[in-house]
């Protein structure tokens, strides 16, 4: 009768990679202080001594040396954690760019979803209400059919309403990257790169890319449409501005993470 197979049990397996990863290391770290005590050494003797490492003087010399390095270093450290602080207490915080973001969101969607609004009749269209009149009066005529939207302003609808989609996948993402309860984890962080992405996509969206064109150009082309609609217009303005301010947190956060 064949025995089972033996598998090692799962935290052992973590147990030898941590261990693994801890020799790697601590081989690099000695690896890298040889190296610096002895180039310090060849910096001012002029003669490579392989084993400065081993003279106490030498490493005095070598610790010295480093001190200024070491401290830059802890400055750079501490900027970026009080910057990424800065950012998160800015975004995140009570009334921050994501709840400013949020409440827009909302309030823009019980008013007039943007797919309501691309439904309506342009601007200057008569949409005046027919009412019942006696028998006995002359009734006015029905107002005219209003007119359909060119193609042109009918894609440029098209893609505000396919960047507002993403921008709210953006917006959703940026949320899910809290970090006030568990700290910045791998997943938060990751979250925090596909807003940026996403918030980058929606500027590019709404900017005709061209060489001299202005960020979120579309927007104003799309407003000097005889046939636009003002409300589709000013939604449109009102999400680039959350947009840029949440991509520019993004942008920033990702670069301190």
């Amino acid at each position: 009768m064949s025995s089972a197979s033996h598998h090692p049990h799962p935290c052992a397996q973590a147990g030898a990679s941590l261990l693994r990863t801890l020799v790697i290391v601590i081989a690099l770290a000695l690896l890298t202080y040889v190296a610096w005590v002895t180039w310090r050494s060849y910096a001012r003797s002029g003669e490579a001594n392989p084993l400065a490492v081993f003279d106490a003087e030498e490493r005095r010399a070598a610790h010295g040396d480093a001190r200024p390095h070491m401290n830059r270093a802890l400055e750079l450290g501490s900027e970026a954690l009080a910057t990424l602080s800065r950012l998160s207490a800015e975004t995140f915080g009570d009334g921050g760019y994501i709840d400013q973001a949020s409440s827009w969101m909302r309030r823009s969607d019980q008013a007039s979803p943007i797919q309501e609004a691309l439904e309506e009749a342009p601007a200057g269209s008569s949409g005046a209400d027919t009412q019942d009149t006696p028998s006995a009066a002359p009734t006015a005529a029905a107002p005219a059919p209003s007119p359909s939207r060119s193609p042109e302003t009918r894609r440029m609808e098209a893609q505000i309403l396919a960047a507002e989609q993403e921008f709210q996948k953006a917006l959703r993402h940026y949320e899910a990257a809290n970090p006030a309860h568990a700290g910045w984890t791998p997943e938060r962080r990751e979250h925090v790169r596909q807003a940026h992405q996403g918030f980058s996509r929606v500027r590019d969206q709404l900017s005709s890319g061209g060489p001299r064109a202005d960020l979120y150009d579309l927007i104003e082309t799309y407003g000097r449409q005889a046939d636009h609609n003002p409300q589709v217009l000013a939604r449109a303005r009102e999400m680039a501005g959350h947009n840029q301010r949440l991509l520019t947190q993004a942008r920033r956060m990702s670069s301190s993470l």
